[in-house]
């Protein structure tokens, strides 16, 4: 039976090869597509899976600081109160990543910056579940200077030596010794590091990291019992900090989220231990796989039904012959199944061919290999057993509605569709088809040009300072880090590659770290402020522009003293403009002196848009956090060469530190990446949605046509030209497009007003977009009717009208 099934598919196929390509082609790509989505979604939820109690344990998610943000971290004290007062914890670690901004390390006789590098608590590796080669848990991490290093690190700095005992120079002079070697982190850790230390040898170079309340510098994991609710363990948590210091649980409220959400559910997350996926980019595309698939599906119910019509005749006989509702029925579905294992096969094909685009869209690593994983398995089949009913199962019940005697005598090539209320149905469920299609297509057009201006609008908005030309060295920590600056000063301005060099604690790109309380004398309405210390000439680097007032002068000695410059926002946070507040006085909870005001500068967009402009205030002085980051202007197109120039004096001047810059420029645009990928999936969506909708219109067209051949005809006869057969075409489809762009317009609104909200700067919804894609949806569809209008008026009367 399958064997007379397989020969009744070649026939079908050859005769209309044409609409069975079209057919096998959306139902690869919609395939193809649901296939990597499935990929990248299994991908995402299998992070932190592999620790053996994952599903027991949580981290500290504290809202503090002064725009009440999530951020993950926790005083390094409060470890010994949770163990010894909330007995539903059953343990807990702490972390710390050492970034390379200000942390290196030396072996031998050259010097490594490793984003790498983690200090943990003793017990990290009993906590977690990651695999040590040579080791034991409970022992790696005892000794306040011991360290553990994966396989890969290993290789880097110690090449073919063997690594067990050997020493490196945290900082360049607090030795810590290797005690474990494990292997590389997996790739769906949260976190990753390629050398662990115990906690205790940041005493050496930070010790201020580890005694005050006020601190919240480390990230907490904590393990639970079983069965206990985490929230009211988070309750508890924030009255034990309430009755020891009282002062930190007014600005601090600890919550705890479970480690498997950590991936797909902290965007609200500042000062994150690393990089996240985006939950609400990853719904999207299960939900774009999900209408490609629907799309793809339509296509074939629209394609196979206008075959149906030319083979009329073969199902009418077959039905003489005897076969009932049943046979047809099945004849329809396994040629659906038929049809979808084929496109199968060549999806498979197409997902190897375009895993690589995916994994650098997406930053992943997808593996091709894991196309079979029985996961993946599950899905597809799930997937084409799905498919294969929802595309034969409307068919099957076309072809059943064939009644013979009405074929056999000459009907009409759709039983009755200008007669009986069953072919009206037939002919409104597939406008409702067509519907369907081209409000997804214009949706997705007007979602892609919204997100590509919003991003536009975040690349071009003026952020207070050029970015362009500007790179920062980071200064290590060290008693000399003030006159190493100075030094590096007076040599690279005398290059002409550079036009200024400065130094801040903290540079555009980068959350503020430090604040304080400020208010005018006499009045009790305090604002929480962020501090940056700079160096006189930083805002002249920056190209910031003064609103009121001046910026800093070394011919001022006070300037290095107790005055002060605050952004716009700090002057309108206190209640006044930034005329009046120059040459006043403010109070700061920070300093015994009061802070005079001497200039008033625009803002400065010192994070993304995401986030709302801080109050700012900026003191000049000499302070050791001024000479944190160096901050350098380059005065020529060409940045390469002014970052070599600097690179040059500090090997020969500083050859023992490393050499550890960025450009600010690239740290601005990367703060945009998910909106990057963003832009780039819609873009493919969209293309591949316009296309499949514009394959189903013409099958659409093609039915109409056939359905309305005689009418046409008659309409010839009785005198209608090309140019009114062709715009009853037209008409009919135009009427379909635009209902599909009033259904699509609310639907794209709802959408990007929800995405919008991500960003405290955004441009409104220029309805100029919704306006473009019901144009282009138009234009689409016009095109892909074109021929279809040019076959209709090209009917000729008397062939089609010979024998009634």
């Amino acid at each position: 039976m399958f064997r007379g099934f397989l020969i009744y598919f070649y026939r079908g196929f050859i005769r209309n090869w044409q609409c069975a390509i079209i057919n096998i082609f959306g139902l690869s790509a919609g395939l193809s597509c649901t296939i990597i989505i499935t990929l990248y979604s299994l991908d995402e939820f299998m992070y932190d899976r592999f620790h053996a109690d994952a599903e027991q344990i949580y981290r500290f998610n504290t809202r503090y600081g002064p725009q009440n943000e999530a951020v993950p971290l926790g005083p390094y004290i409060l470890n010994e109160h949770l163990l010894a007062n909330i007995p539903e914890i059953r343990g807990t670690v702490r972390i710390r990543p050492e970034y390379g901004d200000d942390f290196w390390f030396r072996y031998g006789d050259r010097n490594y910056v490793d984003q790498g590098f983690l200090l943990a608590d003793s017990n990290f590796f009993s906590f977690f579940s990651f695999p040590l080669i040579q080791g034991d848990p409970g022992q790696v991490l005892s000794e306040p200077n011991s360290i553990v290093i994966t396989e890969s690190a290993a290789k880097r700095i110690f090449g073919d030596r063997d690594p067990f005992g050997e020493t490196i120079l945290v900082q360049g002079m607090y030795p810590a010794t290797v005690t474990g070697i494990m292997e590389d982190f997996p790739r769906h850790s949260h976190f990753q590091a390629s050398i662990i230390a115990n906690n205790e040898i940041a005493r050496n170079y930070a010790s201020f990291l580890f005694g005050h309340w006020g601190n919240f510098s480390w990230h907490y994991y904590l393990k639970l019992a079983d069965h206990v609710d985490h929230e009211r363990v988070a309750g508890k948590i924030t009255d034990m900090v309430y009755e020891i210091v009282p002062e930190i649980a007014e600005i601090a409220h600890f919550g705890l989220q479970p480690l498997l959400d950590i991936r797909l559910h902290s965007e609200r997350i500042v000062w994150d231990i690393d990089s996240h996926g985006h939950s609400t980019l990853l719904h999207g595309l299960i939900a774009a796989a999900i209408i490609i698939l629907l799309l793809a599906s339509v296509n074939y119910i629209n394609l196979y039904t206008v075959q149906a019509t030319t083979r009329k005749k073969e199902i009418a006989i077959r039905k003489v012959m005897g076969a009932g509702p049943g046979g047809i029925f099945l004849r329809s579905i396994t040629e659906s199944f038929i049809y979808i294992v084929i496109s199968f096969i060549i999806a498979l094909g197409m997902v190897e061919i375009l895993l690589p685009v995916v994994n650098e869209l997406s930053g992943k690593m997808l593996d091709p290999a894991m196309l079979f994983s029985f996961p993946t398995w599950t899905v597809a089949m799930a997937t084409i057993l799905l498919f294969t009913f929802l595309s034969g199962f409307y068919p099957a019940i076309v072809a059943n509605r064939f009644q013979p005697i009405s074929i056999f005598r000459g009907g009409g090539d759709i039983p009755a569709v200008n007669r009986l209320p069953a072919g009206s149905f037939k002919l409104k469920f597939r406008h409702i088809l067509i519907v369907f299609q081209f409000c997804c297509a214009t949706a997705l057009i007007i979602l892609t040009l919204s997100v590509n201006r919003q991003i536009r609008y975040m690349m071009d908005v003026d952020y207070g300072y050029r970015d362009s030309g500007l790179f920062v060295v980071n200064n290590p920590v060290g008693e000399d880090r003030e006159s190493r600056f100075y030094n590096l000063k007076n040599i690279l301005e005398q290059h002409t590659e550079i036009d200024i060099v400065t130094a801040g604690y903290n540079v555009p790109t980068e959350r503020l770290s430090s604040f304080t309380h400020i208010r005018m004398p006499g009045d009790d309405h305090e604002v929480l402020t962020g501090i940056v210390y700079v160096d006189i000439d930083y805002f002249s680097a920056l190209g910031s522009e003064i609103v009121a007032g001046r910026f800093f002068d070394p011919e001022y000695r006070l300037d290095t003293v107790n005055s002060i410059v605050i952004n716009r926002t700090a002057a309108r946070a206190l209640g006044t403009s930034p005329g009046e507040i120059i040459g006043k006085d403010l109070i700061s909870q920070n300093s015994d002196e009061n802070l005079h005001v001497i200039g008033v500068i625009e803002d400065i967009h010192f994070f993304s848009l995401h986030e709302l402009i801080t109050p700012m205030l900026f003191i000049a002085g000499n302070q050791p956090q001024t000479y944190e980051k160096i901050l350098i202007s380059a005065n020529k197109v060409n940045l390469s060469e002014a970052i070599d120039k600097a690179r040059d004096v500090w090997q020969e001047e500083y050859g023992h530190y490393p050499f550890n810059f960025s450009i600010i420029e690239e740290k601005r645009t990367g703060q945009y990446s998910r909106e990057n990928q963003t832009q780039k999936v819609t873009g493919l969506f969209m293309t591949l949605a316009i296309v499949i909708s514009l394959m189903g219109l013409y099958s659409l067209a093609s039915f109409i046509i056939n359905a309305r051949v005689k009418e046409i005809a008659v309409r010839k006869v009785m005198g209608a030209g090309r140019l009114t057969i062709s715009r009853m075409v037209f008409a009919e489809f135009t009427m379909l497009v635009s209902l599909s762009v009033v259904v699509a317009w609310p639907l794209a609104w709802f959408v990007l007003s929800r995405w919008l909200e991500n960003f405290a700067y955004r441009q409104d919804l220029n309805y100029f977009y919704f306006l473009a894609a019901a144009l282009i949806s138009l234009a689409a569809a016009w095109i892909s009717i074109l021929f279809q209008a040019n076959k209709a008026a090209s009917v000729n009367p008397a062939k089609i009208l010979k024998y009634q």
